[in-house]
This record gives structure tokens, sequence and C-alpha cells, in this order.
């Protein structure tokens, strides 16, 4: 009966912390764009301000004169700080959200948001050494892009001094059916020409140095190839985000950038 106690007794604390990490984690702030050179205080360290820093509750932001933040909260929600000063979590909680805020941008964001948590956690998580073998790293497009252009340049890492050449993997998700590309460039360019990619169909792809690798040890970057019809049901997501990225300074080309990716739409 003691030990059964005892159980029950870390069970419920286990509980108890986990609830209580998570509700902290939902508090948590995420830069998105910043001018100027803030920076945060944790732990009595100064570290640079980049996008995606993360803003809790052992944080502190420290503002100049002239700099400018925009950060995220979990709701997806977009706010813009210019005050100069020292500031907690507590106090950017309390600051007004932008005007241009809209369903749109708000779910848009709030994914970003999920986005920038789970990139913390894999970091955290992360432990011993992860096989690769031969594989290169992918640059463009990224995982779970959706594209929606006549034609695709897939970019990865160069091999310094490189003599032979890389084999450019694509796989039809659906299907399975996959085409290999020797090439002795660190990009590949398709079309959207109902040969090897069409729209409407999800691929993966990869890079490697080997003719013949091991498939099941390779990791893959998922994209979508999208229809027309799906990106003129997106132009009004689109519309409203551009707008508030519009606010906070950024220009077309910028917007067009920021849309593939922060928010996974290339067109």
């Amino acid at each position: 009966m003691e030990n059964l106690f005892k159980i029950k007794t870390l069970l419920i604390l286990t509980l108890a912390f986990t609830s209580a990490q998570g509700i902290q984690s939902q508090n948590n702030l995420f830069v998105y764009k910043f001018s100027g050179q803030p920076v945060v205080e944790v732990n009595d360290s100064i570290r640079p301000m980049t996008k995606g820093t993360v803003i809790d509750e052992s944080t502190s932001l420290i503002m100049n004169r002239d700099d400018i933040l925009h950060f995220i909260n979990e709701q997806g929600t977009l706010f813009e700080l210019i005050s100069t000063g020292r500031f907690s979590q507590k106090e950017l909680l309390k600051v007004p959200a932008m005007q241009n805020n809209s369903s749109f941008s708000q779910k848009t964001f709030s994914y970003l948001w999920k986005e920038f948590t789970n990139s913390i956690a894999l970091r955290n998580n992360k432990s011993g050494v992860v096989y690769r073998g031969d594989q290169l790293n992918l640059l463009w497009p990224t995982n779970n892009d959706a594209i929606y252009t006549s034609e695709i340049k897939f970019d990865w890492e160069p091999v310094e001094n490189k003599k032979k050449p890389y084999y450019f993997i694509l796989r039809e998700t659906e299907t399975g059916s996959m085409t290999k590309i020797g090439t002795y460039t660190n990009s590949v360019i398709l079309f959207v020409d109902n040969a090897l990619l069409k729209n409407g169909k999800n691929y993966e792809w990869t890079v490697v140095e080997t003719k013949f690798p091991n498939l099941e040890k390779l990791e893959f970057n998922e994209f979508m190839v999208g229809t027309q019809k799906e990106f003129e049901d997106l132009k009004a997501e689109i519309g409203a985000i551009s707008r508030l990225l519009n606010d906070m300074g950024l220009n077309n080309r910028e917007i067009k950038d920021a849309m593939c990716v922060d928010f996974k739409k290339c067109y």
C-alpha cells in the first residue's frame, strides 16, 4: 500500500509539473521581425536578437533607441513594440495588437508560432549522432511547402571540391513512382508539365552522393504542387497577410519571400 501511495504521489507531481510547463509555454512569445539592435537577457547573459527568439518568463527584452520589434503569441496575434527600455514577458503580454490582424493572418501566424515551438523542442530532444550517410543538406523546396509555380528549382548545399555527380531523387508520394537524376551541379530545374511534376500531386525529394543508397535511411523533404483553383482560393488569405507584412515595412519581394519561407505558400 505504501508503494502504491508513493507511485500515485509521483504521478500527481509529474502531471502537475507537465501541466505547469504547458501553461508557461502557451505564454511564450516569438520574435518575427526586428530592426535595430534589440537584445534579450537570459539568466544574466545578453544574447543577440534573431528571428524565432523565444521570450518566456525568464527572458528580459532590452530595446534601444530606434529599435522596432514585431512578435507573435500562440493565438497568432502580431504585436509591434517601438518603446525604449527593458521589458519582461508579462509587460509584453500587455502590448496592444497591430490593427490589421485578421482571422486569416492569425491562423497563419498561429501556425508559425507552433513551428517555432516545435523547433525548440527538436533542439532540446536531440541526442547522439543522427544517421545521414551520404545525404546532403537540402535547401529548397523545404518540408511541407505548397508550390504554385510552373517550374521548380531544387537546391541543395554543394560539397566542396566535388568531382563525382550528385544523385537527385524525386518520388511521388501516392504511387511511390521514383525518378533519379545525376548532375554535377547543386540544383535541378523541373517543369510542372504533367511529365515528372503534376498539379495536385504530393512529392518528396532528396539528394545523395551514391547511385544506390538505402532509401529507408534517407530523409526526404515533402512538398505539394498546387492547382490554379487552390491558389485562387488562397488569394484572400495571402492578401490579408500581405497587408499586415506591408504594415511592418516589407516590400513586395520580401512579402513574397516571407509567404514561402515562413508560411509555406510559394508562388
